[in-house]
């Protein structure tokens, strides 16, 4: 009895250990210059299948034809949970996907980093529009197409992507 106490004891103080050393924290939108870490291409781009932003980056890397490592990231549907494993969170200590390199430097947020590739490679408006007034369009169609994390109830005109989590799944699967 003893001894699968200690044994008990011994494995809720190594999981707490291992869970002390994930620790996240917001991180700064944008393009975070002051950061480099190890890469060995241009563009690296941390995502996984079922994330729509992650798709919406891999769509916008395509439509501009820029050659990008894809490093797909588990979630919770595998069990490994590698978005809070030690070596993403050297990557993005939020934990969160798409993460896209640049010349090892980080760009967090789907729309800082659709941003930052339209800045870095578009040379024909292929995605952005140069009239300001259409700029203006796109942006309350990309604000109003965000999953910002806000209340779907309480702020419902403010975005639309929390209203209907359920059409996710089938979205991405197209």
């Amino acid at each position: 009895m003893l001894y699968l106490f200690s044994c008990v004891v011994m494995l809720a103080a190594c999981l707490f250990y291992e869970r002390s050393q994930r620790k996240t924290f917001p991180v700064k939108v944008g393009l975070n210059a002051e950061l480099k870490l190890p890469h060995e291409d241009i563009w690296i781009l941390y995502n996984n299948q079922f994330s729509l932003c992650s798709k919406k980056l891999r769509v916008c890397l395509a439509e501009y034809d820029v050659t990008y490592t894809s490093k797909h990231v588990d979630f919770i549907e595998t069990g490994s949970y590698e978005n809070i494993s030690r070596g993403f969170l050297k990557i993005n200590p939020a934990a969160t996907v798409p993460a896209l390199l640049h010349n090892g430097n980080p760009i967090y947020g789907s729309h800082a980093q659709l941003k930052y590739i339209a800045e870095h490679v578009d040379k024909q408006n292929l995605l952005v529009p140069a009239d300001d007034s259409q700029l203006l369009i796109m942006n309350r169609w990309l604000l109003k197409s965000s999953s910002l994390g806000d209340d779907p109830i309480n702020n419902a005109t403010q975005t639309a992507a929390n209203a209907v989590p359920e059409l996710t799944i089938p979205i991405l699967l197209q």
